[in-house]
Parts: structure tokens; sequence; C-alpha cells
């Protein structure tokens, strides 16, 4: 009828749409570099130096959970200050896995938080490439060239705390698997 609104036009699939997942394992690469590219300078204790003074909080709970039946700073007292879903990851990994040294259980969540953060924003860039089928934007999820190589080379790495050995790294991969 004449004079009706009617819904735009339906466009067809695009047939050859852009593959996400180069996308995602290139910005993966790229949030592992600046760590790699440093170790490579200073050694493999950039890991643990990147911890801040609430990780080894957190380490010392899990450490302790071990140990007892619930989450403690002293061992005596149960404590509520803490992430869960990182403390009982750690926990268990701790127990599983049998870390007891103090450096290798820090060691252990430094790596753990910087690939938890790389796999988080690989889904999310890939997941920005399926929605938008832009590689581009998806690349945009990795800081720029100062962030990735000036940063550590001139050893700002304040840039970097977003894998500390906390819970920051378990954030991003939950947030980009909701992405994706």
């Amino acid at each position: 009828m004449p004079g009706l609104p009617t819904s735009p036009p339906r466009r067809a699939p695009d047939p050859n749409p852009p593959r996400a997942w180069p996308v995602g394992i290139a910005v993966c690469v790229l949030v592992l570099l600046p760590t790699l590219y440093l170790a490579g300078l200073t050694g493999a204790g950039v890991i643990t130096r990147r911890l801040t003074g609430d990780a080894y909080h957190f380490l010392a709970i899990a450490r302790k959970s071990v140990a007892t039946t619930f989450y403690t700073y002293d061992g005596l007292h149960a404590t509520n200050g803490f992430h869960p879903l990182w403390q009982y990851f750690l926990g268990t990994s701790f127990k599983w896995l049998n870390i007891t040294s103090h450096q290798a259980q820090a060691t252990y969540a430094g790596w753990t938080s910087l690939l938890a953060l790389a796999a988080g924003v690989a889904f999310g860039a890939a997941a920005i490439v399926r929605v938008t089928r832009s590689r581009f934007l998806g690349l945009l999820t990795v800081p720029g060239i100062y962030y990735l190589l000036i940063g550590a080379h001139y050893h700002n790495q304040a840039v970097w705390e977003i894998h500390d050995g906390m819970e920051s790294g378990f954030a991003v991969l939950c947030g980009g698997l909701v992405l994706w």
C-alpha cells in the first residue's frame, strides 16, 4: 500500500568475510612481544618485576589456601580481601602442579596473567573483526609502538601494569570471551 513504511532491503551476506583469527593471533603476538623483548634485554626475571604489592598479598592467600580449607592471609582468620576467580585458580594450580616455592608461585602467576591477557585480547580482536569486518579495527586492541617497544627498551613498564600477576589478565580474558 502506498504511504506505509517499508523495511530496508536486506543485504546479502558477504561471500568473503575477513578471517578473524589471523588478526587475533597477530594481536596475541604483539601483546606478548614487549615482555619477551624485555626478557631478552634484562633476563627472565622481568615477569616477577612486574608484580605489584597486591599480587604478593594474593599469592600469600592462595599459598595458605592450599594448606587450609579456607582463604586466609594470616593462616588463622578468613579473609574476603581477594578476587575469587583468580584466587581459586591460583590455589588450585599450586595444589595440582605442586608449586611450593614463593619464587615459582610468583613466576607462575606473572606468566599466567600475561598469557590470559594475550588470549583475552586475541579473542576480543577476533570478535571485533567478526562484527565489523575490519581487520584494522581488530588491530586497534593493541597499544601503539611506544607501548610495544619503546616503553620496553627505555624501562617504562608502567604502561604494561595490566598483567601484574593479579586478576587483570583474567578479567581481559573473560571480556574477550564474552565479546567472542
